[in-house]
């Protein structure tokens, strides 16, 4: 009975050792009942990361709305506070705007979404075109846009870059960077650029354009050989303008123009003086602008600010010829130039012309321009060249207010002269006077400044004069506007032939009515 009880102790006891360790082993298999709040390392690392990434996302979006206003990164700071109070979870924001870091890396990661939805863009394209242009300030780049037309035969511009050039700007290097960077950006293969290339846009130069071996040749024969080639239409217009300087009389008022700029941009005090000058005589205080040639008119901006600002700038170039200076004689000379009648005459003859092309360039420059839009345009251009030959005042509006107060004067003065009075009534010698853009004359002494005196015959002569100038002017205007552009038969004859182009487009009634019955005519051919 004893050895029963053991082996029974024995046996209990072995089962309730084999019991601890299986409810041992099911105690890690099962989670505990006592603690279900404890979090686990998984959970509280995605918890953290979490939290991070709401608190950068307020950053981000802090740092943007920076961005969009035009603030420095550092008004952070000044937010910080705000936000740090306001009842959110979690506030506690990051304290600095930025890390070095944090700024690079986040710069790659917005670089590379916008490369992935860029070439996805272009994919999509059923056909691209391209303009491009050299650029020289600050070093020697080339500026290449591309457009995307896509399935519904709309148009998208987009820059694509201002690429470097680090050699020789000759053609088979320009051409080579133009298909490298085109490939780089948006991704496509050369095959798929070549499908897909169909115009590349530029102005006349020999290195882009060239018959032999120009940059739109080398792509022709390399790279895409359907692609057309098309002179920049504002560009056409600067050379149609750029005739006027053939003109000798319009050479001395570009040289009138740049001298009097140079007088006064040399030296703070003088730009003082003359807006001193200027509010004196009630007019607006503006600057002189400067000719640079690589602007499309260039001469139209200088010329008509310097006839809005004359009075002013004739004042004060007489009041500086009277002083003592190394300058003395550089006034005097600028301002013999600006009281010469012809000169003057020829200046108010060439705005109105100059104003007309300036229309016209603006015409080109439209992002979205219908075929027919331009071959109107042009044809106007033309038309105002020829009723301009008849010189009637209303196509020479500064012209007339100049006429009118001259004649008017001369005609009741004594011996045919100018001759005014002040606003004290003090008379001042017989001088040559003319009136400004608000019809008042101003005065310049004999003793001032030595000149001709202007009789009513001299003045006719000279009105003569400036005409024959501006009707020669016009016929070489009008001579090489047809030369630049293409005839109005050709132009239009694109209207016809791409119509579905301009249908989905977002133009004037009867243009917009007229893509639409072109594209249904051609449809039914």
């Amino acid at each position: 009975m004893l050895k029963v009880a053991a082996a029974e102790a024995v046996q209990l006891g072995y089962k309730s050792e084999h019991q601890k360790r299986v409810d041992h082993q099911a105690k890690f298999r099962q989670p505990s009942a006592a603690a279900p709040d404890q979090p686990s390392l998984s959970s509280m690392w995605a918890a953290d990361k979490v939290r991070s990434m709401e608190l950068k996302t307020v950053q981000m979006k802090c740092l943007l709305f920076l961005l969009w206003e035009g603030r420095p990164m550092l008004a952070y700071l000044a937010l910080h506070e705000l936000l740090s109070s306001l009842p959110m979870q979690p506030n506690s924001l990051p304290t600095m705007h930025w890390s070095y870091a944090a700024g690079w890396v986040m710069s790659m990661a917005l670089e590379q979404v916008y490369k992935e939805d860029l070439r996805s863009w272009f994919k999509s394209a059923f056909a691209m075109a391209t303009s491009l242009d050299e650029v020289t300030a600050g070093g020697a780049f080339m500026g290449i846009t591309v457009y995307r037309i896509n399935k519904r035969w709309q148009r998208e511009a987009h820059h694509l870059a201002l690429a470097q050039l680090t050699e020789a700007p000759n053609a088979k290097y320009l051409t080579k960077t133009l298909i490298d960077t085109i490939v780089a950006i948006t991704g496509l293969s050369l095959e798929e650029v070549r499908a897909k290339l169909v115009n590349i846009s530029c102005d006349g130069a020999s290195v882009l354009q060239g018959k032999k071996s120009g940059v739109v040749t080398q792509v022709q024969m390399e790279y895409a050989a359907f692609v057309i080639a098309i002179h920049c239409w504002a560009h056409r217009c600067n050379l149609v303008a750029c005739v006027m300087s053939d003109v000798p009389e319009i050479q001395e008022v570009e040289h009138l123009l740049s001298s009097v700029f140079n007088f006064f941009t040399h030296s703070p005090l003088r730009q003082e003086e003359l807006a001193e000058m200027q509010a004196a005589c009630n007019e607006q205080v503006l600057r002189l602008l400067r000719d640079i040639k690589t602007r499309w008119i260039s001469h139209y901006g200088p010329a008509m600010r310097l006839w809005q600002q004359y009075v002013p700038v004739c004042l004060l170039f007489e009041e500086a010829a009277s002083r003592k200076g190394e300058h003395r004689i550089t006034a005097r000379n600028n301002l013999r130039n600006l009281m010469d009648i012809s000169q003057l005459l020829t200046l108010l003859t060439i705005l109105p012309i100059m104003r007309i092309l300036k229309r016209l360039v603006l015409v080109c420059q439209k992002a979205d321009i219908f075929v027919l839009e331009l071959v109107q345009a042009v044809e106007q251009v033309g038309k105002d060249f020829q009723s301009m030959r008849s010189f009637q005042p209303i196509d020479f509006p500064e012209l007339g207010v100049l006429r009118k107060a001259a004649t008017a004067a001369l005609e009741g003065s004594e011996e045919g002269k100018f001759q005014f009075r002040t606003a004290e009534g003090r008379e001042e010698e017989p001088c040559l006077a003319v009136c400004g853009p608000t019809q008042q004359p101003i005065f310049f002494t004999v003793s001032s400044v030595d000149m001709q005196l202007v009789t009513l015959a001299r003045f006719n002569s000279a009105m003569d004069s400036a005409k024959a100038v501006a009707v020669d002017t016009l016929i070489r205007l009008d001579a090489e506007l047809k030369s630049r552009y293409p005839s109005s038969r050709i132009l239009g004859s694109t209207a016809l032939i791409y119509s579905k182009y301009y249908v989905g487009w977002d133009l004037d009634p009867k243009h917009a009515q007229f893509a639409k019955d072109m594209e249904v005519r051609r449809a039914a051919v």
